[in-house]
């Protein structure tokens, strides 16, 4: 999810980057304010008490640039902010996945940085997803990810035949040939070959047009009958895309390409320690959740204090570098690798 890589809040307004809650100057309110502003996030500091916030200077900028203007109360205000960005992130995932042909209701959710898992039951509830997925250490996530993903090295070679007429053994040396390629770059490296695994691809496009889609391959070589598989694979992929498949059965292969890795095994523990500078312990705050639920005296837990039943909502989960918003008709538990799990529930409200 690429809303939840804007740190803390993307400023609402481009040219006024600081939020007011940091004391920094800034007057115009921002995605940050407005979340202080609901009780999202903790009342007097962030980071594990590191980065003092000062929410009655959230309030002010809140209440001066948008409630009074507006005619609208300090909260459902701030609400509206929320919204906002809420609607901004609902727009991109429907980018990468309504408009290639994916209902975002098939799949989990999977949130991270440090305003991702604010926001993240209000745009899975949006999109119709059922399930949220927030890994340890949210914030911090990319970073990890850099340091313990897979090992890659790709190739990609231009073929441009029909695939109708196709010799196929050029086209097999050519892939055996960016093996050995990859194979010697990784090992290169310092990896064994015995630990390389290989995966092909191929972008194919129908006769006569401009664009490609890629496909896996299936198979370390290319026979007939893969050939045969590959134009499936590539209707199939098409008519998600684009809603349609083309009455012309005349398929061009453009481009093979290989993906060597290595596993680094970047499995954890399960149970993380707990953040540095977190709550003491369980405790409560009035939070606001929308109109039609008002002010909900709501519990602050540590991720910790999760376990495998689920909690129901509405909850926070105050963490060193994000909070987790579980609101009510949600429920939250821990899974066996630590992650927290938002069961996003039906709310009859909106009906």
């Amino acid at each position: 999810m690429r809303a939840g890589r804007c740190g803390w809040g993307r400023a609402a307004r481009a040219r006024c980057p600081a939020r007011p809650a940091y004391g920094q100057g800034n007057e115009h309110p921002t995605v940050t304010d407005a979340n202080l502003v609901l009780g999202y996030l903790n009342d007097d500091s962030l980071a594990g008490g590191s980065l003092a916030v000062h929410r009655a200077l959230a309030e002010k900028a809140v209440a001066s640039h948008i409630a009074d203007r507006s005619g609208l109360s300090l909260l459902e205000a701030a609400h509206g902010i929320h919204l906002i960005a809420n609607s901004n992130m609902v727009r991109a995932i429907k980018s990468v996945s309504v408009e290639r042909g994916r209902d975002p209701a098939d799949f989990a959710l999977m949130v991270f940085g440090g305003a991702g898992p604010v926001h993240a039951a209000g745009v899975a509830r949006e999109l119709g997803i059922a399930r949220v997925i927030v890994p340890p250490s949210p914030g911090v996530f990319s970073a990890f990810g850099l340091l313990r993903a897979d090992v890659e090295q790709h190739a990609a070679r231009t073929v441009l035949v029909s695939t109708a007429d196709a010799d196929l053994d050029p086209i097999n040396a050519i892939i055996g040939g960016m093996r050995d390629e990859l194979t010697r770059m990784l090992a290169g490296e310092g990896y064994a070959a015995a630990a390389i695994g290989m995966q092909a691809y191929a972008d194919l496009r129908y006769l006569g047009q401009s664009s490609e889609i890629t496909v896996p391959l299936g198979a370390p070589a290319l026979t007939p009958g893969g050939l045969r598989d590959l134009e499936r694979r590539f209707e199939e992929e098409f008519e998600k895309t684009y809603g349609h498949r083309s009455p012309h059965k005349q398929f061009e292969l453009v481009t093979v390409r290989l993906a060597a890795s290595v596993s680094r095994h970047a499995e954890h523990s399960g149970r993380w320690a707990d953040d540095p500078g977190g709550n003491a312990g369980p405790r409560e705050r009035m939070v606001y959740f929308g109109v039609r639920h008002g002010l909900c005296a709501t519990r602050v837990l540590r991720r910790a204090d999760l376990a495998a039943e689920p909690r129901p909502g509405p909850l926070i989960v105050q963490e060193y570098d994000t909070s987790v918003v579980v609101p009510p008709h949600c429920s939250a538990r821990l899974d066996a690798h630590g992650n927290i799990v938002i069961e996003v529930g039906h709310d009859p409200r909106d009906e």
